[in-house]
């Protein structure tokens, strides 16, 4: 009869601790016995005990994970702040053109119309620069609302246009508009007083042979999309959307007298009757001359 052997057979990778918990992972699974995590088949034959000693086995560490270097981002503030310093105020970034190349520079050369729209509005609105945000300058206030009466587009377009939101861009134009006509009205399209009726008069019995005559009036439908839950409001008789503009000329056609804003579904006389321009003319705002006898 052989003796049993007590010499421990050659320890495995993984040695078994002496807990009972002990579940070996699937990874280091196998057949042979040395790796199956049985204390039996991991000691030796003769008394099946297994060992507590624990073998030190050398583990890789993981390499250090690459931290990613935080990007520094310009914030708006100074990206306007260095295009408006490059002299234009429509560059990307990187200093590329837009559309118009040196926009602001070629409609802002002296003696041109938009140097003095300029002089004569910028003292209205302009604006104040904070600590959250940089105001929009005057120049720019007038160049999107000189391109959206120019151009008719609509704000979404303006907005990534002249990278402001589309929300700001209305309500530039809504304010810039107002003070456009406050600014201009009275040196461009005043009301006529007594005298210079009589000049419109004689000169539309000159022209077009129409004594005591002071003026053209006409409406104009102004073609637009159809506003949300408006029905057939603005629907006209030519089977669009519109709104009218009420306009009284002289006898070149230049205008003397405007009122737009009616909805489109109106008559001209009907337009006229509830108009602002009747209600003057017929209570005496406007000194129109006396009437005098035909020649």
């Amino acid at each position: 009869m052989m003796e049993d052997d007590d010499t421990p057979s050659e320890p495995s990778v993984l040695q078994y601790s002496g807990s009972d918990d002990f579940q070996p992972s699937d990874e280091f699974s196998s057949d042979d016995s040395r790796h199956s995590g049985n204390p039996e088949n991991s000691a030796g034959d003769g008394d099946g005990e297994g060992h507590d000693e624990m073998i030190p086995v050398a583990v890789q560490e993981e390499p250090p994970k690459r931290t990613r270097k935080r990007q520094k981002r310009e914030s708006k503030r100074q990206i306007r702040k260095k295009q408006r310093n490059s002299g234009s105020s429509y560059k990307t970034e990187k200093g590329d053109d837009v559309e118009d190349i040196g926009l602001l520079e070629e409609v802002a050369e002296p003696g041109r119309p938009y140097v003095e729209l300029v002089t004569l509005v910028a003292l209205f609105i302009h604006k104040v620069d904070t600590n959250m945000r940089e105001c929009v300058t005057a120049e720019e206030r007038i160049l999107i609302t000189l391109r959206y009466l120019a151009t008719g587009c609509s704000f979404v377009a303006l907005s990534l246009y002249f990278a402001r939101g589309e929300s700001t861009v209305g309500v530039i134009i809504k304010e810039t508009k107002k003070i456009i006509w406050n600014a201009l009205q009275a040196t461009y399209m005043p009301v006529p007083i007594d005298d210079q009726w009589k000049i419109i008069a004689e000169r539309f019995e000159t022209l077009w042979n129409l004594p005591n005559c002071l003026g053209a009036l006409d409406g104009k439908h102004i073609r637009i999309e159809k506003y949300p839950d408006t029905g057939s409001e603005n629907f006209n008789y030519k089977s669009f959307n519109s709104i009218i503009l009420l306009g009284c000329c002289d006898a070149g056609g230049a205008f003397t007298m405007i009122e737009p804003g009616y909805a489109g579904r109106n008559s001209d006389g009907g337009v006229y009757k509830v108009s602002a321009m009747r209600y003057w003319l017929n209570h005496g705002a406007f000194q129109t001359p006396p009437p005098t006898p035909l020649r």
